[in-house]
């Protein structure tokens, strides 16, 4: 995509796009190429260029926004990040979004996930993140899952 578009910056977790992009499509470049486009696009597809492009300034603004809310709504998780080493949990939630979750779960949730996100548009990001860390909380599955 970034020979394709030259504002987009090649940056680390779009080979998870990538990858996913062409499994869905059974290997059919055109077709992987297509969705990816319509990830990118911000004519007629998600918007999220701003996620690869210099400095990924709408990729940096959800970081913070999930990273704001987790703070202030689930403090506990908050904390328990904090003590585990991890003192910068915008660089947690970035990994997850910059790979729109194609790193962390599953392929099949993953694909999942892809559904929502066209579906419902970008800022599902945002709020799957949040409910993902809900979960987590509500089940203290954190202390599995950041040991």
């Amino acid at each position: 995509m970034a020979v394709y578009d030259k504002g987009i910056n090649y940056i680390t977790g779009m080979n998870f796009i990538a990858a996913g992009a062409l499994l869905v499509s059974d290997g059919l470049e055109v077709e992987a190429f297509q969705l990816i486009r319509y990830f990118y696009s911000s004519k007629y597809g998600l918007k999220l260029r701003e996620f690869y492009m210099k400095d990924s300034p709408r990729l940096n603004f959800y970081v913070y926004s999930v990273s704001y809310l987790l703070e202030e709504r689930f403090f506990p998780i908050y904390s328990h990040l904090q003590e585990k080493g991890i003192t910068k949990v915008s660089d947690f939630v970035f990994q997850f979004l910059q790979s729109l979750y194609m790193r962390t779960f599953d392929f099949e949730i993953g694909v999942r996930l892809w559904d929502c996100l066209i579906s419902f548009g970008p800022d599902f990001l945002i709020k799957f993140t949040i409910g993902f860390f809900q979960k987590i909380e509500n089940e203290n599955f954190i202390f599995g899952f950041v040991s």
